[in-house]
């Protein structure tokens, strides 16, 4: 028998089910409620949890490689050391998620909600991530802070990054056509051979970031600051 519990160590679940892939699979099939539940470490490679509830959880050092999450709640849960690569996430919910070496390789991620809004202080919620190759077009990403992550040939397509603030990110040869940075901060991104067609990079903080061969065709820009005081910053009329 397997046994799920949440992070307090209250039972949620029981499963006469071989593997934490199936029993799990079988509790979303039942519409368990699993918020909060504990699976760190857990092997869930392939797993069927399209539309699992399973927001402020522990999936600390999962393996969800391949797994179908689309239209579930991960909101709110800790990922570190998560593995996502080649699973299927599209309109799922990860706002609020702490990501830090988590893995998206290849992911579908259509209109997945990433959104971080309650990090006032600047501090990074996503360390050293991977989304290389991963399809997230439409998704969301606002109010993200990113280090040393990368999105190599990732498509961006429309993707909502205002409020942004990428430091260190690899985007070479990503496709961000018609996407939005809006108030956005750039800090030595890699954006070479990038696709920049109609992105909208209006007010976005840009600092030592290589956008050699990118195509900026169409793409919206204006003046950006930085500068160590807002009070210079509104000196100079930038800040509104």
């Amino acid at each position: 028998m397997i046994t799920f519990f949440n992070i307090r160590g209250d039972v949620i679940f029981n499963s006469d089910k071989k593997t934490a892939a199936k029993a799990l699979e079988e509790a979303v099939g039942k519409g368990i409620n699993l918020e909060g539940i504990n699976l760190r470490n857990a092997n869930l490679q392939g797993a069927n949890l399209q539309g699992a509830q399973m927001p402020a959880s522990d999936l600390k050092n999962a393996n969800l490689e391949g797994a179908n999450l689309t239209d579930a709640d991960l909101s709110d849960s800790d990922l570190e050391n998560t593995k996502f690569n080649d699973a299927i996430l599209d309109n799922a919910n990860l706002r609020g998620t702490f990501l830090r070496s988590t893995e998206f390789n290849n992911a579908s991620m259509t209109k997945t909600d990433l959104a971080f809004l309650n990090n006032f202080n600047y501090e990074y919620d996503g360390f050293s991530c991977e989304f290389n190759g991963a399809n997230m077009e439409s998704s969301i990403m606002t109010g993200r802070h990113l280090y040393h992550s990368s999105f190599r040939g990732t498509n961006l397509k429309m993707a909502d990054m205002n409020r942004t603030y990428l430091d260190q990110v690899d985007l070479w040869w990503a496709i961000l056509e018609g996407a939005s940075l809006v108030r956005a901060k750039l800090e030595k991104v890699d954006l070479r051979n990038a696709n920049l067609v109609n992105a909208n990079l209006k007010n976005c903080m840009i600092i030592d970031t290589n956008m050699d061969n990118a195509d900026k065709t169409g793409m919206e820009t204006s003046p950006y600051y930085d500068l160590p005081s807002a009070i210079e910053r509104l000196k100079r009329g930038f800040l509104k």
